[in-house]
């Protein structure tokens, strides 16, 4: 469960940095006058979206994001009262769309979704269970080894710490590569700092 939902936040990230790198793109759809504007909403975004994965993301980025999304539906909405070319349109409304599903996704599997509790307790008792039978056979066999219930100790504790780490996206050892992402946020530096 929790390698799935590593994995799954891997594949987020790359989705999410595909999406921005298109809805980027795609706001050459848009009218003249407003394809700065969208294009600097989305280079803040993915400035946002680059972040480092050990520090807890804050609300205000968060917020911030949401802000964003919805600057970039109001771009939208002002070019359908216009009656603009709906083709057009489509092309950028459905990168737009795009980022705030991939928003959603990454917000609730990165920071919301956890082991349950009761199957922290279920683990935590089998391992004590194991032990306990373990230290029990041993002791009526009195033919055990020292370094045979160290070794058994270490591995229950390291399968628990294993699994911990890989639940929590923003601590431990075992965190989501966010190089797809600063690489995107660099370019789209690049790419703002040329056009203007």
């Amino acid at each position: 469960m929790t390698a799935d939902r590593f994995n799954e936040r891997k594949a987020l990230l790359l989705q999410e940095v595909n999406t921005i790198q298109a809805a980027y793109l795609n706001a050459s759809f848009l009218q003249f006058d407003k394809q700065d504007k969208a294009r600097d909403l989305i280079a803040e975004y993915a400035n946002l979206r680059d972040i480092d994965p050990s520090i807890a993301v804050t609300p205000e980025d968060v917020a911030r994001s949401e802000e964003i999304h919805q600057a970039l539906w109001r771009l939208i909405e002002a070019h359908i009262a216009q009656d603009y070319n709906a083709d057009y349109l489509r092309q950028f409304a459905e990168q737009v769309n795009g980022m705030v599903d991939l928003h959603r996704a990454r917000v609730v599997v990165g920071l919301q979704y956890r082991i349950p509790g009761p199957l922290w307790l279920s683990l935590y008792f089998m391992t004590i269970l194991a032990m306990l039978a373990i230290g029990y056979q041993l002791g009526i066999s009195r033919g055990g080894s020292a370094q045979v219930v160290i070794a058994l100790a270490l591995t229950f504790s390291t399968v628990i710490l294993l699994v911990a780490d890989l639940d929590r996206a923003n601590e431990g050892a075992l965190l989501v590569d966010q190089s797809p992402m600063s690489d995107l946020n660099l370019q789209l530096k690049e790419l703002q700092e040329a056009a203007h």
